[in-house]
């Protein structure tokens, strides 16, 4: 079933879903969350900025500890779907490693800043906000047949 979801994805591919895309990728890319961290630390609440601080970091070291004992092929690498080559100054999918597609990074850093955000603001629309930040984060990497 992964596989039909991505090819899926892959038969939608057009030059404004790729901007589209790229753009939700850029978004979920860590080097971000660091800005935005160290934005809520700084100009909005110390305590908050260290709590993010602390879960960010949980999130990454999870993450890459999931990648290394799963090892699993990224789809392009697997042959089940063409890699959809991006490389600017804002998002790339160049030099990429290729037994390093579970989990996605940005997927998991983009569902866990979100939802550290939505637990503090106790707002619904800040709930439904996120979720679809993080659902179109999800997509782009399916998106770019980087991840299942």
């Amino acid at each position: 079933m992964d596989t039909a979801i991505l090819q899926f994805f892959q038969t939608i591919r057009c030059d404004f879903l790729t901007v589209f895309f790229g753009f939700f990728s850029f978004l979920g890319d860590g080097a971000l969350f660091v800005a935005a961290v160290a934005a809520v630390y700084w100009f909005v609440d110390k305590r908050t900025g260290e709590q993010l601080v602390l879960t960010m970091l949980s999130s990454v070291s999870l993450n890459s500890a999931l990648k290394t004992a799963v090892g699993r092929l990224r789809p392009y690498a697997a042959g089940d779907v063409s890699l959809l080559r991006v490389d600017t100054f804002l998002f790339s999918t160049a030099d990429l490693a290729d037994a390093a597609s579970f989990p996605s990074g940005h997927a998991q850093s983009s569902s866990t800043f979100a939802c550290a955000v939505s637990c503090r603001a106790r707002r619904t629309w800040v709930w439904v906000v996120s979720a679809l930040f993080v659902l179109l984060v999800m997509c782009s990497r399916l998106y770019f047949g980087v991840h299942y």
